[in-house]
């Protein structure tokens, strides 16, 4: 699953790169950064969401998806996948910023 998203991260990098080269507007730059943060506050979330015993018992008795996330491996799992996510998205909303400030002042 990190393999998929870092190719796809890397695939957004490389296609923003390649067609957006003069495009003055930095939406996509403040929108990566946007979201990774989204993604980094998604473990804090979780945890308080999950602080309710008897909603915990609610959710980890529900079908399939959901009886594993009263597991320790799963849920540690999950916060590391989008803590991965969204430093990633936060780390090429960064380079991407600082590309365009280094064109802008060149050129």
């Amino acid at each position: 699953m990190f393999l998929v998203v870092a190719a796809g991260l890397l695939a957004l990098y490389c296609w923003y790169k390649r067609f957006f080269e003069n495009w003055g507007s930095k939406f996509l730059t403040y929108a990566l950064v946007g979201v990774g943060s989204v993604f980094l506050s998604f473990p804090i979330i979780l945890s308080s969401y999950l602080s309710d015993y008897n909603y915990r018992m609610w959710i980890v008795q529900g079908p399939d998806p959901f009886d594993k996330m009263g597991s320790g491996p799963f849920l540690i799992g999950k916060a590391t996948g989008w803590l991965i996510i969204g430093f990633g998205l936060i780390i090429i909303g960064l380079q991407l910023k600082l590309r365009a400030d280094k064109r802008s002042k060149s050129g």
